[in-house]
């Protein structure tokens, strides 16, 4: 089993308040889950409106179809938010069974 996890910054420079971050935030989360079937979340930055640091989780069996996966959704990110997504970061993480 191998487990992917990223997090990434989305800058968010015209947001005047937290309603406004949510704005933004809400849709990237759930587009995230819909179109690409990660867990993700706001994990940092919630009391600060003009950014936001988004966590995503994934889990497969193969580390590079992972992989690529999760730079599919950094790479629409980027198309849909062009030069807000900073601070990428991805850590894979491989589990072998007890048995």
């Amino acid at each position: 089993m191998v487990v992917a996890l990223a997090v990434f910054t989305v800058r968010i420079p015209h947001a005047a308040s937290l309603k406004d971050k949510r704005h933004v935030v809400r849709p990237l989360i759930e587009r995230l889950r819909r179109e690409h079937a990660f867990a993700a979340s706001e994990v940092e930055f919630m009391d600060e409106h003009t950014r936001a640091r988004i966590g995503l989780a994934g889990v497969g069996n193969d580390a590079q179809v992972l992989r690529g996966a999760v730079d599919k959704c950094f790479y629409a990110l980027e198309e849909d938010y062009p030069n807000t997504i900073t601070d990428t970061d991805v850590e894979m993480m491989t589990f072998h069974g007890g048995e």
